[in-house]
């Protein structure tokens, strides 16, 4: 008997999706970054996450987008001496 199964292609320039990145549901972002699915929707909602909007209700995350997000919550704490 003959194997109809087709081999796996091969990715190439052409192929589209290999250029995309990867995005991620507000419950994988809010895993990610260790907070509840509501402090992403706040984000989002007060316009400092970007998001993309897929069909009526699914909201995506870029991976880069929520590390730009993250690193603008960094702080930094100076110790102040006291003379």
């Amino acid at each position: 008997a003959k194997d109809y199964r087709r081999a796996p292609r091969k990715k190439d320039s052409t192929d589209k999706k290999s250029d995309l990145e990867p995005m991620l549901s507000i419950m994988e972002a809010a895993k990610i970054v260790g907070v509840s699915r509501k402090v992403i929707d706040n984000a989002i909602n007060s316009g400092e996450l970007a998001f993309y909007s897929i069909g009526v209700k699914a909201r995506k995350i870029k991976e880069s987008d929520l590390r730009i997000w993250l690193d603008s919550k960094r702080t930094v704490m100076r110790r102040m001496e006291i003379n």
